[in-house]
Parts: C-alpha cells; sequence; structure tokens
C-alpha cells in the first residue's frame, strides 16, 4: 500500500525542481545547493556544484546533505552557535568528495520561501588551503613569538612612539608588566624627557628614510634605577604609512662596567682616587691648547710633602697610605671645579689652575692650601703635623711647553725645599710619640730622620 503523499514534499520539490531547472541556478558555476530543512535532503544542485563534488546533478539530488557533511548534530550544531557568537553569516564545514577526499568549506545558508514552506538556499566555497595557509601563519607566528619571547635581548614593535608589542626579556629587564608598557608611551623607559627627545629627533628622522639607528644610552626601570643598553631600530616599511618600527635592545651595564672599571684604572690613582700622571698630563695638554686660543694665562703647582719618609719608616706604609688619602681629601676642597689635581708620583702632587695669571694670585692660591695644612694629621689615632713645598709656573711667561713649565715648577719646589730643610719640631714630636705608641715608652724611640 502506498503512504499518502506529503504536501509539503510535493510543494518543495515542484519549486526546487522548477529553481534547478532554471538557467541561473543549473548552469552556475557557483557551487550551490537546495536543501530540505526538514529531511536534509539536496533537491537542487549547480553546474558547479556537481563539477566540485564529483556527481551528476540526478546523483546529488539523490542525496542528503549528510552523506557530503562530515560532521555530527552535535558537531553542526556547536558550528551553527559558533558562528552566532563570533557574528558571522557562514559556518565551516568539511565535506566528502565523490572521490573520498575531504575539504574544508565555508557554508553560506539563506532560507527560501516556497509558499509556506522553506528550502535553504547554500553557496559554498572551498577554503581548504586558506585555512592550510591559516594554520601554517599561526604555527609561524606562534613559533616566531616563542623566539621573540626566549631572545635574549629586548625586541619591541613600536608605532608612533607607542609600545605595540614586547617580548619577556624587555618585561623582565624594565621590571614592568605586558599590560603596563604595552600600549604606554615609550617616554616611560627613557632616563628623562630631555633623553627621550633628543632620541626621537636623532632616530625617527633616519629610520624614516630606510637607515638603521644605533646607539647606546641609559634606560630607566620601573624601580626608577638605571641601565645602559644598545638599542637598535628600524622601520618595518617605508613605503607604508604608520607601519611603525622595530627595536631591539641589549643591556651593556657590565660592559659598561668593565670599560669604567679600565678606563679608572689607566687615568686615576688606585690610592687616592686623583687623576695619575697620564690623565693629568692630557689635560695639561687640553688647559694648555683653551689658554692659546683665547689668548688667556694658566698655572702649574708642582706640591712635594715633607716628612712623607719618616711616617713610612715610623709607622709603615699604611700609615703613609692613609696620609696621602688624607693630603689628597684636604688639595680637593683647596681647588675649584675648573682645576685639575692629580698624584703625579709617590708624594708628588700636581695641579693646573685656568685663569690665574699672577704670582700674586698663586701666592694666594698657595696660602689657602697651607691653612688647610694648619690642623695636624691624625694618624692611626696620633696627630702629625705635614707640610707641602709647592713650585709654580705660569703659561706662556715661564714656558710654552708642558716640558717646560714642569720643570720651572719642580726647580721652585726643590728651591723651597732646600730653603726649608730641616726637621720641625712639630713632625719631629710627632714621629717620636707615635714610636712611643707602637715600641712602649721604656723603649729607644725611632731614630730621627731628615725630611726627605
Amino acid at each position: 500500500m502506498e503512504s499518502p503523499s506529503n504536501p509539503y514534499l510535493s510543494a518543495t520539490n515542484l519549486y526546487a525542481e522548477a529553481l534547478a531547472s532554471s538557467d541561473l541556478f543549473s548552469n552556475n558555476k557557483t557551487i550551490m545547493l537546495l536543501i530540505c530543512p526538514t529531511t536534509g535532503s539536496i533537491v537542487g544542485a549547480s553546474s558547479g556544484a556537481c563539477e566540485y563534488y564529483g556527481y551528476s546533478r540526478e546523483q546529488l539530488t539523490s542525496m542528503a546533505i549528510a552523506e557530503i557533511n562530515t560532521a555530527s548534530v552535535e558537531e553542526i550544531s556547536k558550528e551553527m552557535n559558533r558562528a552566532e557568537s563570533e557574528s558571522r553569516n557562514f559556518f565551516v564545514f568539511s565535506h566528502r568528495l565523490s572521490s573520498g577526499e575531504i575539504r574544508n568549506v565555508e557554508v553560506i545558508s539563506t532560507p527560501i520561501s516556497v509558499g509556506e514552506n522553506k528550502l535553504l538556499f547554500s553557496v559554498i566555497n572551498d577554503v581548504t588551503e586558506k585555512l592550510i595557509a591559516e594554520e601554517k601563519a599561526k604555527r609561524t607566528l606562534s613559533e616566531l613569538e616563542t623566539i621573540l619571547d626566549n631572545a635574549h635581548e629586548g625586541i619591541a614593535y613600536i608605532r608612533n612612539r607607542v609600545f605595540v608589542r614586547v617580548n619577556n626579556w624587555l618585561l623582565e629587564q624594565t621590571g614592568y608588566l605586558r599590560t603596563e608598557l604595552e600600549g604606554s608611551d615609550t617616554s616611560i623607559i627613557h632616563e628623562s624627557l630631555k633623553s627621550y627627545h633628543q632620541i626621537g629627533k636623532e632616530a625617527y628622522s633616519g629610520i624614516e628614510g630606510g637607515n638603521v639607528y644605533r646607539a647606546e644610552i641609559r634606560l630607566k626601570r620601573k624601580d626608577e634605577s638605571l641601565f645602559w643598553c644598545r638599542i637598535t631600530g628600524r622601520e618595518i616599511d617605508q613605503n607604508a604609512e604608520g607601519a611603525g618600527s622595530i627595536w631591539l635592545f641589549d643591556d651593556i651595564s657590565k660592559q659598561r662596567q668593565k670599560e669604567q672599571a679600565l678606563h679608572q684604572r689607566a687615568n686615576f690613582d688606585h690610592l687616592t682616587g686623583l687623576p695619575n700622571r697620564a690623565l693629568f698630563l692630557d689635560r695639561l695638554t687640553q688647559a694648555i691648547s683653551r689658554a692659546k686660543r683665547n689668548g688667556e694665562r694658566l698655572a702649574l703647582l708642582f706640591a712635594d710633602l715633607n716628612g712623607f719618609k719618616a711616617i713610612n719608616d715610623s709607622l709603615g706604609h699604611s700609615a703613609g697610605d692613609q696620609a696621602l688619602i688624607e693630603i689628597a681629601e684636604r688639595l680637593t676642597q683647596t681647588i675649584r671645579a675648573s682645576d685639575t689635581l692629580a698624584r703625579f708620583a709617590g708624594d708628588e702632587f700636581t695641579m693646573v689652575l685656568p685663569g690665574i695669571d699672577s704670582q700674586a694670585s698663586i701666592d694666594r692660591f698657595i696660602g689657602k692650601i697651607n691653612q688647610q695644612f694648619d690642623q695636624p694629621f691624625v694618624i692611626d689615632g696620633i696627630p702629625i703635623a705635614l707640610s707641602l713645598s709647592i713650585g709654580a709656573a705660569i703659561y706662556p711667561e715661564q714656558g710654552e711647553s708642558i716640558n717646560e713649565l714642569l720643570v720651572r715648577a719642580d726647580e721652585q719646589m726643590y728651591q723651597q725645599k732646600r730653603a726649608s730643610r730641616k726637621p720641625t719640631k712639630n713632625l719631629t714630636q710627632s714621629i717620636v710619640a707615635v714610636s712611643q705608641y707602637f715600641s712602649g715608652p721604656n723603649e729607644n724611640p725611632v731614630q730621627k730622620k731628615p725630611d726627605s
């Protein structure tokens, strides 16, 4: 017995037949299907669909969409909910071709009315290669992000001087959270606004022309501490306005510290911290050049400590070192910011005094030095009176070269030393007292020796 006819299916089939037989649909190379939403039956297929799936129209219209779509009912429902939450008008499914090959497709389904009934008019677009490319791009991006985040230097993508993306190194080095640094102006890590504006002026005029900018600057952490950094910047695409730039950050603090230590050892006395002979001669050379260029005078002072040998012999070299350190401190309090004070050798100190142009000025300056020596030096708790013999030479009257000035100042210093070559009462008493302090009152004191 034949089952009763279904008016809905009959009307749908008639409409689908009419639509499917029309040239607009049947001859269209676009992949299109007409599907009954109730049964899932394919009731119409374009020539593009037939060619794509590898079936004849008769075969396709005798199939249900479930024979093509590999997704289960549950998976279809999830994809539909996903599409709704993402506000997209298409679904992504996997369709099986007649060859058995599985292809990824985007399906846009639109309900169309057939009297009181409806069909789903579906347009299918193969996105297999697109999804493969997107997945490959995602993997590549993930790999790049892994590389960037594990790099041993800072990397930042910056647009309009705002951090867009930074790697973990830069976060760890500056102490900021990602949410604090990304989206912030780059001035946040600059030592000062002056440095920020200067770098902006120097860097961006260059990288906008396709050049690479390099500099060594101090940057600021979140806790306000500073560190030395070598920065390298380059525009991503100079032909694309607003594309931004990529910057590399390399911490060179240790390198700078080593360089500073080498510079310190090469140019400064390790005991007193004063410039050594090499640095002093370099500064004297520069001072003479400036004086010559500006038509000015300068004075060179050469000072030698009286009685230093007696201190070393009585108390030892440690006490002598202590005396030299305190002498350097007192002389430092005497000189001006424009002057240079150096430990020339042993117990000899030299000074360059720009702008002092007369013997009277020199005498006043030496008077200030002598005032610093009015108070005794306390060495190991024992007060000892010390003094300096000082010679001076004026550029250019008493010498135009370094050698001439040094010889003249040295000669004057020895003239003064010879004129006063006798042990001072204070110094002798100090040496005896120190000797008794270390040897005991019943032992013979150290033999007094003349000042060196």
